[in-house]
């Protein structure tokens, strides 16, 4: 039997659910494979690494004589080598796969669809699941905002994800790099009936980000499924895409207790030129592990940085300044990002000693904290 349908539709779908599959490096060939299989009409693909898995589905006209699984890499490759129009597919002998298309043709060698792993549920409609029902832009935001700061060490596994946590109406979205930054988003929502605390892997997180509308338009629902031992699993559904991932075991930091109850010195700066200083300082700090030392004088924030093989740069800008006069050293690139994911025209940077945290706020509300920690004067 044959299936009929748009190339660039099918591409997309291949190329978005493909991104789950496994790198040539698996030790099982099945997980570098996409699933397609036809149910009323709709073309299912799937494609997993064990870890995260990817699920869409596509309008067709006809329907596979079987499921069968194809090489995710290859195939979306060999769509996106062919011209716009429909395209044809059809399941022949030995697990291959016929693509025909005007005068080309291609026999794809697929594998036994029976060696495909079966995909994880993580609910099922009326079950207690924990849910949260958010709009694409708010999610949108709080990814930004916090995957920046996730750590890339493995070792610390619980650090190379964001801690979802949610009581009553807020959730909050919490990375951190174990040792030098906190990074927290927040955003008001319907009360749950459950709080929620779960570490998602970044890569899952990276993945969903793409499958959100870039307009923020729409709806995001996302699933958590809680075992004896808590939750394990979790699903992110958005434009007709569906992410599941493992979360991540163990405990995440208590990271309330890095943040100052208090701040002794706060300057007020624009966003855009603190970043534009930053950037320039980058030159020369580069070589001393991106050290910058500022210092707040009253409306003056004067930054310098030095090294011993480019030498040294020092710029002042203007910064409404309240409190003490305090001189502070920052990782700068890590500053830079952390007032960069704001994205706003002006924000807060708190300070209380020169061993203290820098905190970075937005100019109203909480939806946003930045937190990092001071490296030595010199």
């Amino acid at each position: 039997m044959i299936v009929k349908c748009k190339r660039d539709s099918l591409h997309d779908a291949v190329i978005t659910v493909g991104r789950a599959a496994a790198g040539v490096q698996s030790p099982l060939p099945i997980l570098q494979h996409v699933m397609l299989r036809t149910v009323d009409n709709c073309l299912s693909l799937f494609a997993t690494d064990s870890e995260l898995a990817s699920l869409t589905s596509l309008p067709v006209v006809g329907d596979l004589s079987e499921p069968i699984a194809v090489p995710a890499k290859q195939f979306g490759e060999i769509l996106n080598s062919l011209p716009d129009g429909e395209v044809a597919l059809e399941v022949g002998s030995r697990h291959t796969l016929i693509l025909r298309m005007g005068d080309i043709r291609f026999d794809v060698k697929g594998l036994p669809p029976e060696e495909f792993p079966s995909i994880p549920m993580v609910y099922t409609p009326g079950d207690n699941t924990p849910e949260l029902d958010i709009d694409q832009a708010t999610i949108r935001r709080m990814l930004r905002q916090t995957l920046f700061s996730v750590s890339q060490d493995a070792p610390r596994v619980q650090y190379t994800g964001v801690l979802f946590e949610q009581d009553s109406d807020v959730l909050r979205l919490v990375s951190s790099d174990g040792a030098v930054r906190v990074a927290v988003a927040s955003a008001a929502v319907p009360p749950a009936e459950h709080s929620i605390s779960a570490i998602v892997p970044a890569r899952a997180l990276v993945e969903f980000a793409r499958i959100l509308r870039a307009d923020g338009e729409g709806r995001a629902v996302i699933h958590f499924r809680d075992d004896l031992a808590g939750p394990t699993l979790a699903s992110f559904e958005a434009n007709g895409v569906t992410l599941i991932s493992r979360l991540i075991e163990g405990q995440f930091a208590p990271w309330r207790r890095v943040v100052p109850k208090t701040w002794t010195e706060r300057a007020t700066v624009k966003c855009g030129e603190m970043l534009g200083s930053l950037r320039r300082m980058a030159i020369v700090a580069r070589d001393d592990q991106q050290r910058v030392q500022l210092c707040l004088k009253g409306d003056v924030l004067e930054m310098r940085c030095q090294s011993t093989i480019i030498g040294e740069a020092e710029e002042r800008t203007f910064a409404l300044g309240e409190g003490e006069e305090l001189i502070i050293a920052l990782h700068g690139r890590y500053l830079a990002e952390g007032i960069a994911a704001l994205e706003e025209e002006g924000c807060y940077l708190e300070f209380t000693t020169s061993l203290s945290p820098c905190v970075v706020r937005p100019l109203t509300g909480d939806s946003y904290l930045y937190v990092q920690s001071p490296m030595h004067l010199r």
